[in-house]
């Protein structure tokens, strides 16, 4: 028997040694370590599921806001569409980073902001200064466009961004 399976098999028998010993202690580290894989892992987190930014970016594309005519409708609107459908993480509004506000932050994992009739050159560079910030504190991001956009502009925009960064236009 090499060093390995030795290792293994002691490895094997301290795990039994708890179980046996104390099962209710033996799910409770089970499930400690369990969390604890999850929250750290970078793309996922134990109350989104394996993947945070999926699961928000889902919700946002069956959202359907209703008479919305100000950024301040959508994004009453969407707040309270993600509160009521996501149980955890917390869901908040104004979320406060350095000289800057995110429009919706859930939980510490993702940033999202919320552009009404994006149309302008300067509101794309603003844009893009507001996501390089929004990067720093969070993990990911949601871009959600909404209203009469320019196409070309929002297109331009995609063009640039990363893997933690997701686009939704309503």
């Amino acid at each position: 028997m090499n060093d390995l399976t030795k290792l293994i098999n002691a490895l094997l028998n301290t795990i039994l040694k708890w179980y046996y010993s104390s099962p209710l202690l033996f799910i409770i580290i089970c499930v400690a370590l369990a969390y604890l894989y999850f929250r750290n892992k970078g793309d996922g987190d134990f109350w989104f599921g394996l993947k945070p930014l999926q699961t928000v970016e889902d919700l946002i594309r069956s959202w359907s806001p209703r008479r919305c005519s100000t950024h301040d409708d959508y994004k009453n609107s969407l707040y309270n569409y993600l509160r009521d459908n996501l149980t955890r993480p917390r869901v908040e509004k104004e979320y406060g980073i350095g000289r800057t506000s995110i429009d919706i932050a859930v939980g510490d994992k993702v940033a999202i902001e919320i552009k009404l009739n994006f149309n302008k050159t300067t509101e794309f560079h603003r844009l893009k200064g507001q996501l390089d910030d929004y990067l720093k504190e969070f993990d990911k991001a949601i871009i959600v466009f909404c209203g009469d956009c320019d196409e070309a502009l929002v297109d331009k925009f995609e063009e640039g961004i990363t893997n933690e960064v997701r686009i939704v236009e309503k």
